[in-house]
């Protein structure tokens, strides 16, 4: 349970909530593509998204497909990530070595992760993102584009 050691009982309260009973797919406009997960709006919002092709299976018809989500130690618990993982039917686990995740919600990440995922697990960021992501670089990487190319 590093998990919940990690954040010494400040875990927000959507880690506990149950994870919803349907899962959502939305249908990929090229043939023979696979589908990709569909995050709807949550409840609150009180507006549903509307599309031919959104597809609603009960976790009962799909028993053979688990959805899972797992955050790493290297990363803050975000409320709205957990919220939104659970609310499409994904459910959390836990463990820095456990391999059956659909989504990886981490810090930034090195070419060898992104080696060693499977092609239906997918990360929040991708090798090199800091250098776009974080203002100092990205500022460095334009001036430096600046001064090659004036």
């Amino acid at each position: 349970m590093s998990f919940i050691r990690r954040e010494k009982s400040r875990l927000p309260y959507s880690v506990f909530k149950p994870h919803a009973t349907e899962i959502t797919f939305l249908k990929s406009i090229f043939e023979n593509r696979p589908p990709t997960a569909f995050f709807q709006y949550p409840p609150y919002v009180k507006y549903e998204r509307k599309c031919d092709r959104i597809r609603k299976y009960n976790k009962d018809e799909v028993e053979s497909l688990f959805m899972s989500f797992k955050i790493l130690d290297n990363t803050h618990i975000y409320n709205a990530v957990v919220n939104s993982c659970k609310f499409a039917g994904f459910a959390l686990i836990e463990g820095q070595t456990n391999d059956m995740f659909n989504l990886q919600w981490t810090g930034y990440v090195l070419p060898p992760d992104i080696k060693d995922l499977n092609k239906y697990q997918k990360t929040n960021h991708f090798p090199g993102s800091t250098q776009l992501g974080r203002k100092d670089l990205l500022w460095r990487n334009m001036n430096r584009l600046r001064i090659k190319f004036p």
